[in-house]
């Protein structure tokens, strides 16, 4: 489809953030007034493959593509409507999470990278930008994680300029070393954010890749303690250094701060089999069924029982 195409079917409402290689704006389809995001970029630095991979994946918590238009130097790719960043949302609530809040925000994001690591996609750049955050009618929080900063091919002067003038805080060590890396670093990356979440501050600073890098070596054993046992216990397994010592996703996914839980991991199964945005933290049955009489507890019931049996077999 040609570039001028796609400003016939959207007008564009605002800009939201421009990076090196991406101009994000917030744009409205004509016809309907629903609103989306529009990426422009520079077609030349795109993986195109990886771009038809991540449109293919269906997930609720992924951001999803709905229309690519192409010409000959760029690409505009339109996205799900989000409302703030993780950042921004941050900002918005003006004062730190509660740890239900962290785990509402977590156990989403786990749903999606278990999608992705079943599909053998690697991130590589999870940061506090690409995890998108809307509220719905009933100011519940909604969590999808974008791919797209991941599509950018880069060569070592663009890599050279991008970290001197804003290396990312998320990044894992093997990453900042340029050496070979693998979904250890996501969980590196989710591991610095979760304790963000927990201060609103990064645990390692650095001017540059170098110096961030020596923060890490230097600081990895004297980073603050969350006020919560278990999800200070997960951080540490998640910030080891050498990713052949670090936790694997499939440890994570059954760590005790998220296992605590069990009934939230239930009842997210059931909403998100049903396609259904209510997800939120509980705390017991009783309270699920008071505010949510209209649910199928037997369904949710029978996922119990049958992770029950799974776990026991």
């Amino acid at each position: 489809m040609q570039e001028n195409k796609i400003w016939e079917i959207y007008s564009k409402e605002k800009t939201l953030d421009s990076t090196i290689y991406n101009t994000i704006y917030e744009v409205k389809n004509k016809q309907t007034g629903k609103l989306y995001i529009a990426n422009d970029l520079l077609k030349e630095k795109c993986n195109i493959n990886f771009i038809k991979k991540i449109k293919s994946i269906q997930s609720d918590n992924i951001i999803s593509i709905k229309e690519i238009f192409e010409s000959k130097e760029k690409i505009y790719i339109i996205t799900d409507f989000y409302q703030y960043n993780l950042q921004q949302y941050l900002k918005m609530k003006g004062k730190l999470l509660s740890i239900n809040e962290i785990k509402e925000i977590f156990l989403q994001i786990n749903n999606c990278m278990k999608m992705m690591i079943e599909k053998e996609i690697i991130h590589g750049n999870i940061n506090l930008s690409n995890i998108l955050i809307s509220l719905n009618q009933n100011k519940q929080t909604i969590v999808k994680l974008s791919y797209l900063d991941s599509i950018f091919i880069y060569n070592i002067e663009d890599t050279m300029l991008i970290t001197s003038k804003n290396p990312l805080l998320t990044e894992a060590p093997e990453i900042l070393n340029a050496n070979p890396f693998s979904n250890k670093s996501d969980l590196w990356s989710l591991g610095i954010i979760l304790y963000y979440l927990s201060f609103q501050e990064f645990p390692f600073k650095g001017e540059n890749e170098f110096s961030l890098l020596q923060n890490i070596k230097s600081n990895i054993n004297n980073i603050k303690k969350v006020n919560d046992n278990k999800l200070n216990a997960l951080i540490k397994k998640m910030l080891i250094i050498n990713p052949d010592e670090r936790i694997a996703f499939n440890e994570y996914y059954n760590d005790s701060f998220f296992q605590n839980n069990n009934l939230n991991y239930i009842i997210c199964e059931y909403l998100i089999k049903q396609k259904n945005e209510n997800i939120q933290i509980l705390n017991s049955y009783e309270e699920a069924k008071r505010k949510n009489p209209n649910w199928d507890w037997k369904n949710i019931k029978a996922i119990e029982n049958e992770k029950e049996i799974k776990e026991n077999s």
